[in-house]
């Protein structure tokens, strides 16, 4: 069973199935509902004759043989409190460490605040840089005072020593950075060898971000997803342009275009791409669609779209773009690396 949930965790499978209540049925046939990945597992184990498993399963009574979720979710915790120790043992051997601190909002809106550290471990006759993430804790209020608090307590927590913290990395929220009030600030009252750095690949996404408030620039990246929203939202324009790539740019891989990130700005960098490679079938996709379609407002969309992205001011700023990207997606790509200094 132990085994079961860490190849689960290994591969990132849900253990967790639609209906995973009562009996797991080894020896008879598969459940009409899919019952999660954990029993599925399991009886395909109990069939490949695992004697171990066969043992435990016909010599303990029903209401010992630790299959439910309430088990799966004890053992769960026990590999990650085993994987916490291993990591907080490694940071004790390195003796100094920084800390690297984000926070966002769930899908069930609850702030939660991720906490990573950072240090050097000997491996053999080299040293390597780890970053190594170890906790979410919910936090009530994003104030910089309460974070601080909580990245303090939760060191305290692990038994690591804040006399040995030495960095503090964190994006630039005048929560985590501010001079007086801001976490950093903070934490260098009570440890001032705790250096601050602000985020730089954060700081290329928000320089990026300013740079793209040009009119023209701003208004073709809105035109590129605009018109990737108008593909993918309709089965039958996706085939006319799958038709019209695979007859003018027959050399690409993909058929479809890539959608544009709405949060990571050097990630627009392969959208961009798709879109120069593929213009020529776009273009013609939308001509196609405006010329061919019965629906009134989609046909008045395609021929909006084709003439926006016909427009030399259109053209220059995507292809000034894709070129720009070119340079910042390999330089965000070395700033997020953990050996960069």
């Amino acid at each position: 069973m132990i085994e079961t949930i860490i190849l689960c965790g290994r591969q990132e499978l849900p253990l967790r199935g639609t209906d995973d209540a009562g009996d797991v049925g080894f020896g008879s046939e598969e459940p009409s509902q899919n019952d999660g990945n954990f029993r599925a597992l399991l009886r395909m184990r109990y069939k490949c004759g695992d004697p171990n498993l066969i043992f435990h399963v016909e010599n303990l009574s029903a209401n010992a043989q630790y299959f439910s979720p309430l088990i799966q979710n004890e053992i769960i915790d026990s590999c990650g409190a085993m994987i916490k120790q291993k990591i907080v043992e490694d940071v004790k051997a390195a003796t100094f460490y920084s800390v690297l601190v984000d926070e966002t909002t769930d899908i069930s809106t609850k702030e939660q605040v991720s906490l990573c550290l950072r240090y050097v471990c000997k491996q053999e006759r080299i040293f390597v840089v780890k970053e190594s993430f170890i906790t979410y804790v919910e936090a009530e209020d994003t104030k910089g005072s309460n974070l601080a608090d909580i990245i303090l307590s939760q060191l305290e927590t692990l038994g690591l020593d804040s006399e040995h913290l030495v960095g503090q990395g964190y994006d630039g929220a005048a929560a985590m950075s501010g001079r007086f009030k801001g976490v950093q600030a903070l934490i260098r009252k009570k440890q001032p060898q705790a250096l601050y750095v602000h985020c730089s690949s954060h700081a290329l996404n928000l320089a990026l971000s300013h740079a793209c408030q040009i009119q023209a620039v701003r208004n073709t990246i809105g035109t590129i997803k605009a018109i990737g929203n108008f593909f993918h939202s309709s089965a039958k324009r996706t085939a006319i342009l799958t038709k019209n790539v695979k007859e003018m740019c027959p050399q690409l891989k993909g058929e479809k275009l890539t959608k544009m990130c709405e949060t990571r700005w050097v990630q627009n960098h392969d959208g961009l791409i798709c879109f120069q490679e593929m213009f020529e079938a776009i273009f013609s996709s939308l001509e196609e669609i405006s010329e061919t379609s019965l629906e009134g407002e989609v046909s008045s969309r395609a021929f909006s779209f084709s003439s926006s992205i016909k427009s030399g001011e259109f053209v220059v700023a995507l292809n000034c773009l894709a070129e720009m990207f070119s340079y910042t997606l390999t330089l965000s790509k070395i700033l997020q690396s953990p050996l960069c200094d």
